[in-house]
């Protein structure tokens, strides 16, 4: 989990950006899906933050 719930809060929100340069931070579009809110199913993030939550309230 750790920085899950961050990232999606910040990078999400236009209040944090990643920036690429040439092949460097790329990571096969995955930043840029959550940039531009085209996040799929699947995504590690967004299962580790709902795992997160899940396992607070459990």
């Amino acid at each position: 989990m750790g920085d899950d719930r961050w990232f999606l809060q910040e990078l999400t929100a236009d209040q944090f950006a990643i920036t690429t340069k040439s092949r460097h931070w790329y990571d096969d579009g995955h930043y840029e899906r959550f940039h531009y809110h085209s996040w799929e199913l699947g995504e590690r993030r967004i299962w580790g933050t709902w795992r997160g939550t899940l396992m607070g309230i459990a």
